[in-house]
């Protein structure tokens, strides 16, 4: 079985390559990303520099602070391609939450690759004096709302919603990004 998946492999690099060289790019391209600093801007520039070193195409990439922010050029047509989040692409492809005005969703958006780590990195950060033991504890707290990224906010809602809480139970801060 391990000969089978190591050919597969080897066929589908190779199919790659082949097509790759028969691909005509233009010799800029552009794409959103999380803002500078983030490791989403840092690899969309390591992606660029391999670009740049595989086929001569200059990569230029536009920090956003949030999902509508990263969104809003691909929409416009001022970039080609965005790194996206869950906000970015599948609720603004679906129309649903900041994506659900009639100016927003559904968009023709397309996920051309997706990248997952097997980690979870979202969750409720708190301070250790608050005495936050369980996500009912958020009760009364100030909890983070980042504006413009409905995947942040839903899964914070999530977490608020299994310890029986709604927004309403707790101070909604609001963060532009």
């Amino acid at each position: 079985m391990k000969h089978l998946k190591t050919a597969a492999l080897a066929v589908c690099l190779t199919a790659t390559t082949a097509a790759a060289q028969d691909i005509d790019l233009p010799k800029q391209l552009s794409w959103t990303a999380y803002g500078t600093g983030s490791a989403g801007y840092n690899q969309s520039v390591a992606i660029g520099a391999a670009l740049q070193d595989a086929t001569g195409v200059n990569l230029r990439v536009l920090p956003g602070k949030n999902d509508v922010s990263r969104t809003e050029p691909l929409r416009q047509g001022r970039v080609q391609f965005s790194a996206t989040g869950v906000g970015g692409s599948y609720m603004a492809q679906e129309g649903v939450f900041d994506f659900g005005a009639e100016n927003w969703g559904p968009q023709p958006i397309r996920v051309l690759l997706a990248n997952n780590g097997g980690a979870i990195n979202l969750a409720v950060g708190v301070a250790a004096d608050e005495g936050i033991e369980t996500y009912a504890d958020l009760k009364g707290k100030r909890v983070a709302y980042i504006v413009g990224a409905p995947a942040l906010n839903v899964n914070t809602e999530a977490y608020l919603a299994y310890g029986g809480l709604t927004w309403d139970d707790v101070e909604r801060v609001d963060f532009g990004g």
